[in-house]
């Protein structure tokens, strides 16, 4: 028997990753796994650490997952718009012409020379008959209107760093298979823990990155970055006391394995103190606070389910200035129950894979990575008429 294996080569600021995942039943087992050393250029890192996962499985992979962790350099972004066709033939149907003349309208929207599509996403349908508006999550082939409208959910990155990534592979005879970004892992995420379709703000905070995403009713992301992660401190930490980064890492490694709530005024260089620098984490949260509350002010979001996904839990007073600053007394902080046995990316990788599985899997699929090269999959190849047709047509069009 075949076994299922995904092999997903991690991409984030300062270290790379590569990781194996064997499909046993339902879940994505860990069978591999390599972190690159400090310092350590990709290239070098890759070539090695392929090499070894061919070794381990007894086999040369010829595709790749990539999971991305790194925004600041790939100018990730995502937006919504919506496509209107009138229905223009005479028995006012829904039929794959319209669904056809959508779609391309719909490429020709999102027509941005410097970006390349990485997901794309039909999200909701309405169509107005007779003065009646109706709602469907799938395709409404065959159903009556005088005009349909599409709502799109576009995700993307720079082209150039999609050629970079596309070409960096290749040059080990890989594939990219698919990629996603851990704003697509923690949107899963965070609806397996809710189980809910409501509003949630998602504040993350790590080593490399930290950012805002605000999660629609219906599931689509708005995304913002933010200036709070472990580098951004170091940075802040590094200016208010005229310090060199790596004096401000040794400092602040101290400050956050021995202090506690009663060693305030510890010194622990000179004439710093943990207070001090509970103050410049307080400062720091502090000035990115005014910046969250308006762009969800702007976004007229309502909701106050907030959930922190901190990787930084055990920096001092992060959490109580993200509390004060940001948060309220309705605010959950979010504590992962899901794969508790992983490490934070690990666990982002996992329920990533997931996600687009879950894509790909679903007979009314309406998403896609690398839209430059395969073509988009929906139910107009998907037909009810006979679940064998349908199976064939959708093997033929995954095996791309």
């Amino acid at each position: 028997m075949k076994r299922k294996i995904k092999v997903v080569a991690k991409i984030s600021k300062d270290n790379f990753g590569l990781y194996a995942f064997e499909k046993i039943k339902n879940d994505n087992i860990l069978i591999f796994s390599k972190e690159s050393n400090k310092n350590e250029m990709m290239q070098k890192f890759f070539e090695s650490s392929l090499n070894e996962i061919n070794t381990f499985l007894k086999a040369k992979i010829k595709k790749i997952f990539v999971y991305l962790n790194n925004f600041r350099d790939i100018h990730f972004n995502s937006e919504q718009f919506e496509i209107t066709t009138n229905i223009n033939n005479n028995k006012k149907i829904i039929d794959n012409k319209i669904f056809n003349q959508n779609i391309e309208q719909a490429k020709k929207t999102f027509n941005k020379n410097e970006y390349s599509l990485i997901l794309f996403q039909a999200k909701k349908f309405t169509t107005n008959y007779e003065h009646e508006k109706k709602q469907y999550l799938t395709w409404p082939l065959n159903k009556n209107a005088d005009n349909l409208i599409v709502e799109y959910n576009a995700t993307y990155i720079s082209k150039k760093y999609f050629q970079f990534l596309t070409n960096f592979f290749q040059n080990f005879d890989l594939k990219i298979e698919n990629i996603f970004t851990n704003i697509n892992s923690i949107q899963n995420l965070i609806n397996i823990e809710t189980n809910t379709n409501s509003e949630k703000i998602v504040i993350n905070i790590d080593e490399n990155n930290s950012w805002l995403a605000l999660i629609n009713n219906d599931s689509t992301i708005k995304y913002k970055e933010l200036s709070l992660n472990y580098n951004d401190m170091i940075k802040e930490f590094s200016n208010n006391f005229n310090l060199t980064e790596t004096k401000a890492k040794k400092i602040f490694k101290v400050y956050g394995k021995i202090l506690n709530n009663n060693e305030a005024n510890y010194l622990i260089d000179e004439n710093i103190s943990a207070k001090d620098i509970s103050q410049a984490i307080i400062n720091l949260v502090k000035k990115n606070s005014f910046e969250i509350l308006e762009f969800i002010k702007k976004e007229k979001i309502e909701t106050k389910n907030f959930f922190w996904l901190g990787a930084l839990n055990s920096v001092e007073n992060i959490k109580m200035a993200i509390n004060t600053f940001i948060m309220n007394k309705e605010t959950i902080l979010y504590n992962s129950k899901y794969k508790t046995n992983l490490s934070k990316i690990i666990r982002e990788i996992v329920v990533g894979l997931e996600y687009v599985e879950l894509c790909l899997e679903s007979q009314f699929v309406k998403q896609i990575s690398l839209i430059e090269t395969q073509p988009i999959l929906n139910d107009i190849f998907i037909m009810k008429k006979s679940n064998k047709l349908a199976d064939l047509f959708k093997t033929l069009i995954l095996r791309k």
